[in-house]
This record gives C-alpha cells, structure tokens and sequence, in this order.
C-alpha cells in the first residue's frame, strides 16, 4: 500500500511500506515514553526552580504567587504562540526533540542564571526601602526573566508532539493521541514530583538535581530527533481525498473559531481555575492534616496529578468521541456535585489520619508506610474531583476538534492547553489573593463547587433531557452548599498530626474536649492557617497559643521563658547594643522584651500577615510593641531581608518555627548565618533559636556545626525544657557582670524576668547548658545545612516522625559535669553565692515550664544539705527525696519538720509510713 503526497509545488507521490501493527504498538509507546520522562523533567524543574528562586526572592505568599504565575504565563503563552502552529512543521518530532534540547542547556545554566538574578535583585535592594512597592515588582521582574524562555519552550511541546501524532499513521491519530500524550505527562509528572521530593534534592542538593534532571532531559530531546528519521510523520489525507494531504505550511481552508469551540476555551479556562483553587484549598487542609513538611506537599501534588492521570485514562477507554462536549458538561457538573458533597467531611480529616497513624509504630523502617498512609489520606479526599478534571482536559480537546472547520487537533489542543493554563493562573491569583483571605477556604470550596455546576449547566449547549438530568444532581449539591454548617476551627487547629503516643478516641469524644479550646483568632490565607486559641495549659492556668498549621508556635504562659530570655539573655550580655534585629514575630513576645532595653531601633520581620494580626491578642504579654516607636515591623522574609538591608545591628535575634516545616530549614542555612554576620557590627552577638524535640543527634550536630561554621564563639543556654538559644559571635563573649546586675535591676527588665523566676545574676546563668567547648564537641556527626543542599529541611521530617530523643545534648550539658566550664562556675569564683543566689537556682529549677528531672533533685538537695533549716526547702525536699526512692529520707525529713509544727510535714509523713508500710506487705505476698 502506498502513501500519495500533494505538495503546494506540484504532485509528486512517495512510496512508503506500510508497518507491522507491532511497530506501530512500538512507536506509541516510544512516544508516549518521551512524554512521561518529559513531563518528570518538567515538574522536576518546577520544584527546584522555586528554591533556587526562593534563596533571594523570599518566601513570601506575593513572591511565591509571582513565581508560579511567571511559570504557568509562561507555559501558556508557549502553547498559544508557538503550539498553534505545530502542524505547518514537517518534522514535529524533530522540533520537539530541539525544545526539549533547549529546555536542558538553560536548566544546566539556571544556578549560575539565578546567581545574577540574586545580584540584581541584592544591588536594587541597597537603593531601596525594605518591602517597597518598588522592591518587589523588581523580585517579581527577575523571577518572571529567569522562567521565561524554558517555560515559553515547555508550553509549546505538548502541542507539538500532538501533531506528530496526529499526522503519523503509526500512532493512535487524533484527539485520541492528544488523550494518551496527556496521560502519558501526567504520569510522568507524579513521577518527577516524587523522585525529586524524595530522593533527588535529599540526595545530591538543588545543583546536582538541577543538573541530573537536565541530562534526562537532554537524553530525551535527543532522542526525539533521531527518532524522527525513523517515525517521520505522514500527513493524513482529508475526508474529500483519502490518499492526498497538503503539506504543513499550505494555508488551512478556514480556521475561525466556531461558537462550541469559543465555549469550550472559556469553559476550560474557568475550569482551569477552580482546579487550581481547589490545589491551593486542599494544601491548606492537608498542612493542618499532616503538617507542613516538605515531604506533605510533595504528596498532596503527587496525589493531584494522579487523579488527572486516571481520569484521562477513562477519556482514551470510554466512548468520549462521541459527543465529547456532553462528556464535558456532565464531567464539569460532577465535580461541582462531589465538592459539595464533601465540604461536610474535610473536619473530619485530622482526626481519621490520627486513627490512621496510630496503625503504625514509629521508627525509621516504617517511614515509607507512614508517607503511604499520608498519601491515603490525600488521594481519597481529592481523588474522585481530580479523575474528573482530568476527564475534562481531552474531551475539551476533542470537542473543539469535532467540528470540520480546517484547523488541526494539534491546533485545537495547543489553544486548549493555553486557555487552560491561563485559568490556572486566574485561579492561583483569585484564590491565594482574594477568595481565601476574604472568605475562608470552606467558602472557596463552595464558591469554586458553584462555577463548576455553572460551567457544566450554562455555558455548554447540551439537550433538554441531559440539562434536566443534570439539574437532578446539581439542585441537591447546591442545597447541601448552602445548608453546611461553617467549619468549627476547633477542628482545623488542634494539631493530632503531633500525637505520636496517644491513643485515638472517637469522634465524638474528640469533639467534646475540644469544647474548651475558645478561638480568640482564626484566620485562613494562602500561605497558612492562623488561630488564637485561649484554654488551659498543664498546671490548669490560663493561656493564649498562636498555632499555625495546626501547631502551637507561642504562647502566654507554656513558652514564655525561651520567647523572653531569646530577647534577654544578648541583651544582657551586649547591654550596650542600639540597634537590634529580630526575625520572627511570633507571638510579639521577643519583640517586647527587646523593647524593655533602651534600644534605639528594633527591625522585625514576619512572612504571615495573619501572624502579625494574631500577636496583637497578646498585648497583656507582650508589652504591645507596636505602640513603640522604636519598633519597626516588616512583612518579608528574613534571609533576603537582612541581604538587601543597608544597616548594621548590635543584636540579631532569630526565632523560627521549627525546622521540619517546609522553608523553615532555609533559616539554619550557612547563607542565611552569613547574612547574619555581614549585618553585625563588632562584639554583636547573635541569638538563635533551636529545640530538641522531634530532632535527633544528627540534626541537632548540624544545626550547631552550621552555626559555628561561622560563629565559632558560642554558648549555649536552656529555654523552656525542650528549647535551647545559642549566643554566637566572632569575638569571645565576655560578659561585663556589673552592667547585667544593673540592667537586671531595672523595673521594665525586672518585670519580664520575676515571672520566669530570674531574680538575679545565678539564677539567669544557671540557664547555660553548654561552652564554647561543649557546642564543639556536640557538633561531631553534623553536615553542613546550606541553601544548595537543605538537609534540614529534608531530614528532620524523618526524625519528627520517628521521635527518638536526643541524647547527647543531655550528655554534654555541664550542669551535670565537673569539667562544665560554664558561665556560673567562673562566676562563682569572684563573687560567692549567697543564701539567696542558691534559693533563686532552685526556685528557677522548679519551675515546670524549664525543669530537667535528673537536674532539679540535685540543686535542692545540695541546697538543703548547705542549708537544712531553710523552712522553704522543707517540703519540696521530701517530695523530691520520695520522687527518686529514697522514702526512708524523705520520712526522716517529714519526720523532723513535722516535729517543728510543720502540719503539712505532718501529714506527709503519715502518707509516706502508709505508703511504706503497704510496699513492705505487697512484698511479703509476693
């Protein structure tokens, strides 16, 4: 059999052998192959690009919404500039090899591209106010010039490989081939998110991903093009001559839209954008789910793109050429009818991963299961609604090429793709900027579920009887919308992610003890879910917890002392210091008791904006900073702040959430400790914060050897049990003993350490844990966390996971050594320790927020032994002496205060004698 070929030049007929069906079956695969590693490439990029990005444009919610709508502008206008014209290319195959070739080189340039975008943007900061209008649009024109060209090349391949396959008789033709080319990206881009989330940037850091994913890329490109001498593609003969076609470049017979076409482009532009609106409302949800590590977003986007993938499947196995415009609308209404169904579930998430987690032991072997458990929970609260939207992308392309009007399907697919991807960055915008800020993201679900229903019911032109069938489904869906009642925040802030030991209980007794959890602020945005909550905390007192994401970040009694020695302890070292730098706001806390110094200036910077709003409920802890003048609060990120900043500071004081939320990490890099040290002036000293609980003895050593990499003089203090704040210069610290008593002594400083029992100069250096030596020695087995290579970011959701405790940092403590060369020690030796000073060590000591068990009995018991008429150690004695099983001392210590008068002596002696006396009879039974 032969193929005839019309050219525009004259006739002139070409002989080709008809291939075998299992050359064909090969050559769709082959194609479909270079699609799925393609679309791998492509989010793999994605995700690297935006740290590379992220490392001088911030991370801020506007500069993160810039970042993605530079890239999907880009890809749109790649499909609808370049894609539309695909079928006038003899050799799409060949092109697409070349674009994909292009892709690589700019990807294998990008760290050095982003290097000289870091300086433009760090040259125009100088000459800029901090978080100026001006500023920004500079980070946004640098971010949108750094994706424009390789995202301009990534929209138009999609279209391009189509009319391959649309013009080659060996592969499946038509709108059928663009619905295998779309699965066949899809599959690749789980495949991308995954291997790029979970091994490539752990492994070999943003570079070497960058790169590894360039050579796949390039490998595929090259491909591309020599596959083309062997697949080349023949044109298709029109309906009017079977075996006579005209060449790409001849002019098309008409090509104007028709009115279904026109419907189906803005119907799969607004569709684009509730899918991406419904993305942006289930990252939210799943970050209060899960928590907010690297790893959950990784998933959520996996699980997305995996529903997109199965719907498309159905498109290529279900009749859909058959009037593809119905399967649309029907598709559209669906996913407006499950959204609404599912509003009433998604409180209920936290507490069914809660019960699914519990079905695991944590401990390093099962952490893949336990990402499989976590990709459960996601896939089955976005599966059906996603399959649906990937239902809708090929039959809006066939029912846009269902119509004879002269233009290719590779044409109708590149304009579809475009218009699809425009919507995408409508929807990011509308509802990262507009709908979840203003409504809430109960309401964002609901309003995207209406257009939806609304795409499906008005804007297609479908028969009465499907209308009214539809209209069955549609009118209960929006009655449920209307009749859900609004989400208790009680349920979206209680953080059961954290719940590690603790046993599920049912719903409805969750319910109930939540009862008392009152939200004095609740707010919902695009970057994370913000609350206020007021109950009670462990000793039954009152309190005010900040919680974002589902996770308590401060609070007005629990935290106060590491939030305020974080302020206190380098400013009574450095009480001199004019100038102090803050990051991190917080709770407002640190910021306040900044300001109880006489500092000229405290700069402060916070990423969320409903975090500066929620510190204002905390104004009776926190001296209200923001009616200070000296105060001044910047919405930005702090790395790139403190880089682009023209002023010198005596103090910097860093307090981030912790390091296994997504981004937080970049804030233990050895960059951002440089840009620390590049803003201090000589003798300043730095603040960090850092805690012990869900890390482990690796990452504590990196967190200290990345610090010391550049402070090498430290010392490390306790905060609150868990919590630690190192003190880092590059000159020794010295602390000038006079000038801290008389600074202690004012009223305002005074008034903020009595409440955390500080009353004098022992007390506040009895918080030092660690020397200079002792971080040294805690520093062995660390590796260096640096913005290329984020291995706390990366790691420490392993060990939250995990929960092993950290051990050496307990071993090391020189509180509990002879050889501690601590702080107190030295002072010891010129000024001898009073009655009081001991009495203040183990009044601080007892304080629950701050104790250590092994270090509590120690103090009171070495101070009752130099003291043993102290009325005030009586009782605490006996009940430490019992505590540790010693109750034959504790009796005898009972004993002698009881004969003194002492009635609650009295009375405890009895309780231990009982308590004796039934252990001595319990073992005789035995």
């Amino acid at each position: 059999m032969a193929t005839v070929i019309q050219q525009q030049s004259g006739p002139s007929e070409v002989t080709r052998p008809t291939p075998s069906l299992r050359f064909e079956r090969g050559a769709t695969v082959f194609v479909c192959l270079l699609f799925v590693l393609s679309g791998a490439c492509g989010l793999g990029y994605e995700v690297v690009w935006a740290k590379f990005l992220g490392q001088f444009l911030g991370n801020t919610v506007l500069l993160h919404t810039a970042v993605l709508g530079a890239f999907v502008s880009g890809l749109a206008l790649g499909s609808l500039a370049i894609g539309r014209r695909a079928d006038r290319w003899a050799a799409p195959l060949k092109i697409y090899g070349f674009l994909e070739i292009a892709i690589a080189g700019y990807a294998i340039v990008f760290p050095t591209l982003s290097g000289l975008g870091q300086s433009v943007v760090y040259s125009a900061a100088k000459a800029m106010p901090p978080g100026s209008p001006a500023l920004i649009a500079v980070k946004m024109l640098v971010g949108a010039a750094l994706l424009a060209l390789p995202t301009i090349l990534m929209g138009a391949t999609f279209p391009v490989l189509t009319a391959h396959v649309e013009r080659s008789r060996r592969l499946a033709l038509g709108a059928n081939g663009a619905n295998w080319l779309y699965f066949a990206n899809c599959a690749g881009a789980v495949l991308g998110t995954l291997v790029t989330g979970f091994l490539l940037i752990p492994g070999v850091g943003l570079t070497g991903t960058v790169t590894g994913i360039a050579l796949l890329n390039l490998v595929v490109g090259v491909a591309a093009v020599v596959a083309e001498k062997i697949l080349p593609a023949e044109p298709i003969a029109p309906p009017e001559a079977a075996n006579v076609v005209r060449l790409p470049g001849a002019p098309a017979a008409g090509t104007a839209l028709t009115g279904q076409q026109r419907a189906v482009l803005i119907a799969i532009c607004v569709s684009g954008a509730t899918a991406f609106l419904y993305e942006l409302v289930w990252t939210r949800l799943f970050a209060v789910t899960l928590g907010s590590s690297t790893y959950s977003f990784t998933l959520m986007l996996a699980a997305f793109i995996t529903g997109l993938a199965g719907g498309s499947i159905v498109s290529g196995l279900a009749p859909t050429h058959r009037r593809p415009l119905v399967w649309f609308a029907v598709a559209e209404v669906l996913i407006g009818v499950v959204i609404a169904l599912s509003v009433p579930l998604y409180p209920h998430l936290p507490h069914t991963f809660w019960q699914w987690k519990w079905l695991l032991r944590p401990n390093a072997e099962s952490i893949g299961l336990y990402h499989l458990f976590q990709y459960g929970v996601i896939f089955s609260a976005m599966s059906l609604p996603t399959f649906l939207f990937g239902l809708t992308f090929p039959t809006a392309i066939k029912a846009a090429s269902e119509e004879n009007d002269g233009g290719s399907v590779a044409e109708r697919a590149a304009m579809v793709y475009g218009w699809n991807t425009v919507g995408t960055l409508a929807g990011t915008l509308a509802a990262g900027c507009l709908l979840i800020p203003m409504l809430g993201l109960m309401r964002t679900l609901q309003i995207g579920a209406v257009i939806n229903l609304g795409i499906g019911l008005f804007l297609l032109p479908i028969g009465p009887a499907i209308r009214r069938g539809l209209l069955f489904l549609a009118v209960p869906a929006a009655i449920i919308l209307v009749a859900t009642p609004v989400w208790d925040p009680a349920l979206l802030t209680v953080g059961l992610f954290r719940h590690r030991d603790q046993r599920p209980i049912p719903w409805e007794e969750h319910r109930k003890l939540l009862a008392d959890r009152k939200s004095v602020f609740y707010r919902e945005d695009f970057g994370s879910t913000v609350a206020v909550v007021r109950a009670k905390e462990d000793t039954g007192k009152d309190q005010l917890t900040l919680v974002v994401d589902g996770k308590a970040d401060a609070s007005s009694v629990s935290d106060m002392p590491t939030q305020v020695l974080l302020a206190q302890l380098p400013l009574l070292f450095k009480p001199d210091a004019r100038d102090v730098f803050v990051l991190g706001l917080g709770s407002g806390v640190t910021a306040g008791n900044v300001l109880t110094h006489p500092v000229d200036r405290v700069d402060c910077v916070e990423l969320s904006p409903a975090v500066i709003d929620a510190a204002r409920t905390f104004r009776e802890a926190n001296h209200d900073p923001f009616a200070d003048r000296r105060f001044h609060l910047y919405e930005d990120d702090g790395k790139t702040f403190l880089a682009s900043v023209n002023r010198q500071y005596d103090v910097i004081i860093s307090e981030p959430t912790n390091p296994w939320i997504a981004g937080v990490g970049g804030l233990f890099t050895r960059e951002t400790f440089e840009a620390q040290r590049d803003k201090l002036r000589p003798g300043g000293i730095v603040a960090q914060w850092f805690h012990s609980y869900e890390l482990d003895d690796r990452l504590v050593a990196t967190i200290l050897r990345t610090f010391r990499e550049v402070f090498p003089e430290t010392l490390i203090f306790q905060g609150c049990s868990g919590d630690f704040i190192i003190l880092g210069s590059l000159e020794p610290i010295r602390p000038d003993y006079a000038a801290m008593g008389e600074r202690m002594r004012t009223p305002a400083v005074a008034a903020t350490l009595t409440p955390i029992r500080i009353s004098s100069i022992p007390a506040l250096l009895a918080m030092q844990s660690h020397s200079t030596e002792a971080a040294q020695a805690l520093t062995e087995g660390g590796g260096i966390n640096s913005d290329d290579f984020p291995q706390l970011e990366y790691l420490a959701p392993h060990a939250f996971y995990v929960g092993e405790p950290v051990r050496r940092l307990a071993e090391m403590d020189g509180r509990f050594r002879k050889d501690g060369n601590l702080l107190l020690s030295e002072y010891r030796r010129q000024f001898p320790l009073t009655q009081n000073d001991e009495w203040s060590i183990v009044t601080l000591m007892d304080d629950v927020r701050i104790r250590k068990n092994e270090l509590f009995p120690r103090v009171l018991l070495s101070y009752a032994e130099r003291y043993p008429d102290d009325p005030r150690a009586a009782l605490p004695t006996v009940q430490v002496l019992r505590a540790i099983g010693r109750e034959a001392e504790a009796l005898a210590q009972a004993e002698r205060w009881a004969a003194r008068g002492n009635a609650e002596a009295k009375t405890l002696a009895e309780t231990i004698r009982n308590a004796i006396k039934e252990k001595r009879q319990n073992a005789l039974i035995d």
